[in-house]
């Protein structure tokens, strides 16, 4: 079953690497072209309109020409760093989530937790005793940062974050250096100094991000990322298979439209409501009046509604204010039928 976090990541990983291209490109361009206008009498004084979405800003064409040549790049590797070890350390806590949904054994320890009445309370009426034990564990390991979420890693799931052909040194430095840049302006400290001597950074300058560097770390981090998402599949494999019970009406008789849709779910709560179509969950909408089949595989929800063009978009507008609010993160759908009901029907 494929790793939906490594799918999530690899793309955000996709997308830095492109946008560093498509604006090194164009710095190079701007470069190019601005030295060939300086060069003229006319050009020394001449300025750059940018059209922004708020305006139109003006900048001095010497001034861009020649920062584009190194300035701009290093501020946007830097920055591009930032981002890139961000969403790595969410893939690593996102994808703890994601195990919690096929296994419960990684957070089945001994340990205790203080809790007070009004959280037993919520509990007992939300009945997400696990949701609770999972959302404490993932807060913990945010703010632990990179060592802490390592050992949960290795303790709890069984396995390490980092690939065996992979020294933790290197994932560990891509961190630091970004915990540079995130908390003293990319400027070497005596403690990074210390772990890494064969950086051969100097006290209090900066640790510059070459291209070489940036590409390097985005390789590195996708190679740890590689490693962690074939070790979840290995050793947890299974998900609960997919149940399905019949809704209210007949799938036979004639329907304006018929939609599959699919909803992943950020709670067993919402799960249980959306699979309930008895209940009038839904603001202005019975689900038994528009569901002719839904199944669930304990994450998600996938629906066959069919029915008028007005409850099908009164059930996508509710749809809309529940990944709004957050008890959904995903949807997907794919439209069966869409015609003249007098015209066409579904058998």
């Amino acid at each position: 079953m494929r790793l939906d976090t490594f799918r999530t990541f690899h793309k955000a990983l996709q997308r830095i690497k492109l946008l560093y291209e498509v604006t090194i490109h164009s710095y190079n361009l701007m470069f190019d072209t601005g030295r060939e206008r300086l060069r003229l009498p006319e050009g020394r004084d001449e300025v750059v309109n940018i059209t922004l979405e708020k305006g139109i800003v003006k900048r001095p064409l010497k001034v861009l020409a020649f920062h584009s040549r190194d300035v701009y790049p290093q501020l946007l590797r830097s920055t591009l760093l930032v981002r890139l070890v961000a969403v790595y350390e969410a893939f690593l806590v996102d994808t703890i989530e994601e195990i919690s949904w096929r296994s419960d054994e990684p957070f089945a320890s001994d340990s205790r937790i203080d809790i007070t009445q009004r959280q037993l309370l919520a509990l007992d009426r939300e009945r997400s005793v696990k949701r609770f034990i999972v959302d404490r564990t993932t807060r913990s390991l945010t703010s632990g940062g990179l060592e802490e979420i390592r050992k949960f890693y290795k303790k709890s799931l069984g396995f390490d974050i980092i690939a065996p052909s992979q020294s933790i040194a290197t994932v560990t430095e891509i961190h630091d250096r970004r915990h540079l840049y995130v908390h003293r302006g990319g400027y070497a400290d005596d403690q990074y100094l210390h772990r890494y001597p064969a950086m051969g950074a100097k006290l209090e300058e900066i640790v510059a991000v070459d291209e070489g560097y940036l590409l390097k770390a985005m390789h590195e981090l996708h190679v740890s990322a590689l490693s962690i998402k074939s070790a979840v599949e290995q050793r947890y494999p299974q998900i609960p298979a997919w149940k399905y019970k019949y809704g209210s009406l007949k799938i036979s008789e004639e329907l304006e439209q018929l939609v599959c849709v699919t909803v992943r779910c950020a709670n067993a709560s919402i799960v249980e409501k959306l699979t309930n179509l008895d209940a009038a969950i839904l603001e202005g909408l019975v689900l038994k009046d528009i569901v002719r089949w839904v199944a669930t595989d304990g994450r998600c929800v996938r629906w066959i509604v069919g029915g008028s063009a007005a409850a099908t978009t009164l059930l996508f507008r509710n749809l809309h204010k529940l990944e709004q609010s957050g008890k959904i993160s995903q949807m997907e759908t794919f439209k069966i039928k869409r015609g003249d009901p007098k015209r066409q029907s579904f058998l």
